[in-house]
């Protein structure tokens, strides 16, 4: 005989068991959370004891956790981190790192509150002080394919005693790892996209256009695996294995110039960056002249090469600037549009000294 519970019988049993399995999972929460809890803080504790054998200076005035029973969050006071030999340093007046209990590989990080940057540059040590109504961090802590994104809303810091100032308007960045496949020659193993807006950068920089950037935006992907380890001898490796970056996109709006751009860059037989790409220039000819009232290009090359690009590019209409379709190439540190040498680009040192 096939017996039945009666509807509402068997309604009430299914609500007993769901309520005897949520009692005891919530008597084993406190439990849980103390777990993530104490996994956490001593994670932080972990990550400045490394950050300090690595010659680093990192700080902080006290460190609690708390959220109990929705999240856990490591709230540090005054946290400080700085290169060892006094070349740069910066202070938070409050950071904040939580974790999502239901997904604990999932961390976000946010700072809020007044903070300082101070850099040693060649006229001496300067300082910036100021605030941000954003920043958050978010991070996935997945061994075989890591993630993380960025995101810094008007960044505002003034220079201390001085008139200089920094400012970022918008900032978004996002990151994604792929696990090594050594059977796939030439695989994505890491990918990247920022893009920025409406950024202001201290003079003492010396950039050749200026020191505000409209915007900018770039989509890369590292083909080749880049392994853990010294920065110079890690780099050798992934060169001398074929490892390249592509770049899907590459947009910049700076001063005079508007350039689009895509291509791919790799590693001379010095660490030097090489690379060819297809380019889109509004602005160029503006940029030349900058260029050469900063003795960046002699009289005798910028003429040249407005002489030689002026022929290749296409008249606007309807009143648009001049558009040049071109190819820029980067090879022994010198930077060419098309046939013409532009200017020399400086070398790059990958020893990261703290």
């Amino acid at each position: 005989m096939d017996y039945r519970l009666p509807p509402t019988l068997a309604t009430l049993r299914r609500a007993t068991i769901i309520a005897v399995v949520l009692a005891v999972a919530a008597g084993m929460w406190p439990a849980y959370w103390l777990v993530l809890a104490t996994g956490l803080r001593d994670g932080v504790m972990a990550w400045a004891e490394q950050r300090r054998a690595e010659g680093f200076d990192v700080g902080f005035a006290n460190l609690d956790v708390v959220g109990y029973p929705i999240s856990v969050r490591a709230v540090i006071d005054r946290l400080t981190a700085g290169s060892s030999n006094g070349t740069w340093s910066w202070s938070a007046d409050r950071a904040e790192l939580s974790l999502n209990p239901l997904a604990p590989k999932h961390f976000t990080a946010t700072i809020t509150g007044g903070q300082v940057v101070a850099l040693r540059t060649e006229s001496g040590r300067v300082a910036y002080a100021g605030t941000v109504q954003s920043f958050t961090a978010e991070m996935v802590d997945d061994d075989t394919e890591p993630s993380g994104a960025l995101s810094v809303r008007d960044l505002r810091m003034n220079e201390v005693g001085g008139s200089e100032a920094i400012a970022v308007g918008q900032l978004d960045a996002d990151a994604k790892g792929y696990a090594a496949n050594p059977d796939t020659a030439g695989a994505p193993t890491f990918e990247i996209g920022v893009s920025l807006a409406s950024v202001q950068l201290p003079r003492h920089l010396a950039l050749p256009l200026g020191q505000r950037i409209t915007s900018a935006a770039i989509e890369a992907k590292l083909l080749g695996t880049l392994e853990p380890g010294p920065l110079p001898e890690a780099l050798t490796r992934w060169r001398d294995a074929g490892g390249t970056v592509e770049i899907a996109r590459l947009d910049i709006d700076y001063g005079p110039l508007e350039l689009n751009a895509n291509g791919t860059l790799a590693l001379d037989g010095d660490n030097q960056p090489i690379g060819a790409f297809t380019t889109r220039i509004q602005g160029f000819f503006q940029a030349v002249d900058a260029l050469r009232r900063r003795r960046l290009v002699d009289d005798r090359a910028a003429i040249t090469a407005k002489l030689v690009l002026g022929a290749l590019a296409r008249k606007g209409s309807n009143g648009e600037r001049p558009t040049l379709s071109i190819p820029l190439t980067l090879q022994d540190r010198l930077l060419y549009a098309g046939p013409v040498p532009l200017f020399e680009i400086p070398p790059i040192s990958w020893t990261t000294a703290p």
